[in-house]
């Protein structure tokens, strides 16, 4: 199961338009999450953090077009995605210039960040909800 998860996450590294199933998905996030783990540690003891962007500059694309598979194969969209993605960016560039005209710069700032900061966290709940629906 492990293998042929590992096989079609790289295999499928530009495949944005299939489907991933809840076992494949989960499958490849317990390994990422383990060699992220591995990658860290190692990086922390030689004391430079180069392979760790090494690593994430090699899986990025693979992993977005994990997500975006397993968001096809619940019934979702990529739309859905991109705005669960991009939805804190939006948010802080749309809450820091309304609270900008009433408060000071610092409250402003503060502010906007903790309203991206509040509706990140509901996206990202909600998008881990997604990966556990099953197939549709």
């Amino acid at each position: 199961m492990f293998k042929k998860a590992w096989r079609q996450y790289w295999s499928g590294y530009k495949n944005f338009s299939g489907v991933t199933t809840r076992s494949e998905y989960w499958c490849m996030i317990l390994i990422l999450l383990c060699l992220n783990l591995s990658i860290g540690f190692f990086s922390g003891l030689i004391g430079t953090k180069i392979f760790k962007l090494i690593w994430v500059i090699v899986t990025i694309l693979p992993s977005t077009a994990l997500s975006i598979r397993r968001f096809h194969d619940a019934g979702k969209s990529t739309c859905l995605w991109v705005l669960f993605h991009l939805g804190p960016i939006i948010c802080l560039t749309i809450f820091l210039p309304i609270s900008a005209l009433n408060l000071s710069v610092n409250s402003s700032l503060f502010l906007g960040i903790i309203l991206s900061s509040g509706v990140s966290f509901v996206l990202s709940i909600w998008s881990f909800v997604i990966t556990l629906l099953p197939s549709k």
